[in-house]
């Protein structure tokens, strides 16, 4: 009995150390989530690779940007550049996100040069700008063959509307449709302040237009970024109509 119990001992023994010797997985494999938007809640380092070494840029408080995917503590993100229209791609640890969307979103990929459009149709009195073939783009809703996207430009972030057909979705089952209007508001006894419109709900994003003092407007969305809330609004620009974000005051 003796030897038996010392056979099984030593058994045991030696498959410790064999699982002793096996490699590790690094921490961040055990737990993968995919893409989609976000806002950056503090001032952050951004690496060029996934151990977070070399420093490779950095994102701004209230900033969107998109998530490629998250991997533990590290975030591969997708982000605006002043020196890129296209945005750039690095690496966050420890990423501190103010609004955290990637359940609701997704991550697009642009399959061929596209308009992007101020409302979901061809018209151009609402052009905005355009995507590249390549280029990486939040998608927040999707309605009726379009996507309701946010994107990267030399001057900030911006949001516009681009026909489905042309940005490869990576799990548009998660997407909402767009917003329906909430009509003509004025959202104060003294009406709305002049102020610059943004291409989103920060100051952060583009600046892309302007309203007057006491200007009627159309409110879509109501968006809050965890400081302040903000009207996504349509109105009208030399006779045109535009969209965009205003601030709540």
């Amino acid at each position: 009995m003796s030897k038996i119990k010392s056979r099984i001992l030593s058994a045991i023994l030696a498959l410790v150390c064999v699982v002793g010797l096996l490699p590790v997985a690094p921490a961040f494999a055990a737990s993968t989530d995919t893409g989609g938007y976000a806002m950056s809640g503090a001032s952050q380092v951004v690496y060029a690779d996934e151990a977070c070494t070399t420093q490779h840029g950095s994102i701004g408080n209230y900033e969107g940007l998109t998530v490629l995917y998250v991997r533990g503590n590290v975030a591969k993100v997708n982000y605006s550049t002043a020196a890129n229209s296209s945005g750039k791609t690095g690496y966050l640890k420890y990423p501190n996100f103010r609004i955290n969307d990637i359940s609701r979103t997704c991550v697009g990929t642009v399959k061929s040069n596209v308009t992007v459009y101020g409302g979901p149709q061809i018209a151009s009195a609402l052009r905005l700008g355009s995507l590249s073939s390549g280029e990486i783009v939040s998608v927040i809703y999707s309605e009726s063959g379009w996507y309701y996207v946010e994107y990267n430009t030399t001057a900030g972030r911006k949001r516009g509307y681009v026909q489905a057909a042309y940005i490869t979705a990576e799990y548009p089952s998660r997407l909402s449709g767009f917003p329906q209007s909430r009509g003509p508001v004025m959202p104060s006894p003294d009406g709305l302040r002049a102020q610059s419109v943004y291409g989103g709900p920060s100051e952060e994003y583009a600046t892309i237009g302007s309203i007057s003092n006491n200007e009627s407007v159309s409110v879509y969305a109501v968006v809050d970024n965890g400081m302040d809330a903000w009207y996504y609004i349509g109105y009208t620009a030399s006779g045109y109509p535009k969209f965009g974000y205003i601030l709540i005051h």
